[in-house]
């Protein structure tokens, strides 16, 4: 299980780097991030700072976690798993939005 855990949570920190770079790109070529939070720094690597770093503690943080849980806790490693699964599902379709966007 943790190697699983493991995949996931690189996938995770990946997908958020693809995201982040893709928004500064697109930022830098004339379109409009729609997140009003992230519109006042999406052209700046803080960006990139603002979602990978995060991303790579949550991995990290369920990668530990895993390791932690006593053998008798079956269903909470497959909970992190999930949680992870979950948020990798949403960056790729957040991502295959914004590549439709960008591609119009």
């Amino acid at each position: 299980m943790k190697r699983k855990v493991a995949i996931l949570a690189i996938t995770l920190t990946a997908l958020e780097a693809v995201d982040s770079f893709l928004t500064m790109w697109a930022v830098n070529h004339g379109y409009t991030e729609l997140n009003i939070l992230v519109a006042p720094f999406a052209h700046t690597w803080w960006l990139a700072a603002a979602k990978i770093l995060p991303a790579a503690l949550v991995g990290w943080l369920a990668y530990w976690l895993v390791g932690r849980f006593p053998k008798t806790w079956r269903v909470a490693p497959w909970a992190l798993a999930l949680g992870l699964a979950a948020g990798s599902l949403f960056l790729i379709i957040v991502l295959v939005s914004n590549l439709l966007q960008i591609l119009k």
